[in-house]
């Protein structure tokens, strides 16, 4: 997974975030000739619903369906009824990826970084196993 994200190799808290979704099972890889080319990690500690806290998709795989793939496979597999995630407003591939699968603008965040607003999305998720 590491190998496939050009963050974590000189982020030691990404690599640790990792170990730790993994550990729980938080985490949907996608694979290619065995190969991690993306992953996506899921906290479920968002208000009381579930969060992708990263999407990662290898540079030489983007824009051929597999981030649409990993959030489409956690949207089908939410448990909490609503999915969030969030990205830099100016993250424009991001924010198209979030609309496509579904994923509706719902706020932001002001002053996470001093450059542009953080923005949040969520998705209904159907057939929701609410938690209690």
């Amino acid at each position: 997974m590491i190998a496939c994200d050009d963050y974590a190799p000189q982020h030691p808290e990404r690599q640790f975030r990792i170990e730790e979704s993994l550990l729980a099972g938080d985490c949907f890889l996608a694979e290619r000739a065995g190969n991690v080319v993306g992953y996506v990690l899921v906290k479920h500690d968002f208000f009381g619903h579930e969060f992708v806290d990263v999407l990662m998709v290898h540079p030489a795989h983007r824009r051929q369906g597999v981030g649409r793939a990993l959030l489409q496979a956690c949207v089908e597999r939410c448990e909490a009824g609503l999915l969030f995630t969030s990205a830099n407003e100016t993250n424009d591939s991001a924010i198209r990826l979030f609309e496509l699968v579904g994923f509706r603008r719902c706020g932001q965040i002001d002053g996470l970084n001093p450059d542009c607003a953080e923005l949040i999305y969520r998705a209904e998720c159907r057939d929701a196993n609410i938690r209690s």
